[in-house]
């Protein structure tokens, strides 16, 4: 049976999937939001007239687009967003993160996975522990971290995302090895392409209030000129569990090939 009250799954470059409440009240405020976009883009003077710098004019719109901003998040403040995890997987790596769901990076985590893969003589003992002693899994910024991309522009970056599914082992471990001419070979050969597509609650996921991102993303679909990307990616430092799985697509997925357009790539030949 369906529950009404689960809350809703909502994929941010996709307004099909915003809860109607929301829909409703940008609608509703669009006129009012780009008159306070319009002036933003006027009052960037400021960054070469001096007197606009050192007194920058007021918005005369910011109240009001405030009030609309603490509605948006109230109105979304619960959702599940999808996500997308770029990686490259071995399949009992598929199995387990099917049974199990996505780890935080951590040091104990890329000694694990070295070590199954040394079990499955995917290397030698003595590349296991150049890769052991050399990654950036305890770096700022990656540690207990999941990465996740919220719209699907970016999965078609080659530059972007190529070397995430090209080589074994996440971002913290090949950067530090993609150079070199005996592991990074390897590191290319283990595994499959795949991307991991979940349902966050909102409330897990380190970005931009939720309000403001579906704002700017209504707003550029609307086509008003805006000051940020409206491409969304974020992290958790949470376990993402099974459950939150919606599919795991590998290279050979169709849907893999119709989200990244990676037939068109020109360095990463997946």
């Amino acid at each position: 049976m369906n529950n009404e009250n689960a809350p809703s799954v909502v994929a941010l470059d996709d307004r099909d999937t915003w809860p109607r409440d929301v829909c409703e009240l940008l609608e509703r405020e669009f006129e009012l939001l780009r008159s306070y976009e319009i002036e933003r883009l006027i009052d960037n003077r400021g960054k070469t007239d001096i007197v606009a710098r050192v007194r920058p004019p007021t918005n005369p719109h910011r109240a009001e687009q405030q009030r609309v901003l603490r509605d948006l998040n109230r109105l979304a403040g619960n959702v599940r967003l999808i996500g997308y995890h770029c990686t490259r997987l071995a399949d009992d790596e598929i199995e387990n993160i099917w049974n199990v769901g996505l780890r935080p990076l951590s040091l104990d985590l890329i000694h694990e996975r070295v070590e199954r893969r040394l079990a499955a003589a995917c290397f030698s003992e003595a590349v296991a522990q150049r890769l052991l002693r050399t990654n950036e899994a305890d770096e700022e910024g990656r540690r207990h971290r999941i990465a996740f991309i919220f719209t699907r522009n970016p999965l078609r970056d080659e530059d972007g995302v190529g070397r995430l599914l090209a080589y074994w082992g996440g971002e913290a471990l090949y950067r530090c090895h993609e150079d070199d001419d005996e592991i990074a070979p390897i590191l290319q050969a283990i595994g499959t392409p795949c991307i991991v597509e979940v349902a966050l609650p909102v409330r897990s996921v380190h970005l931009a209030p939720i309000g403001e991102l579906i704002m700017r993303l209504y707003l550029h679909h609307r086509g008003v000129p805006i000051d940020h990307d409206p491409d969304v990616e974020g992290s958790v430092t949470t376990p993402v569990g099974a459950g939150a799985i919606r599919r795991l697509l590998q290279r050979s997925d169709p849907d893999f090939g119709r989200l990244t357009h990676c037939q068109e790539w020109t360095v990463y030949r997946l």
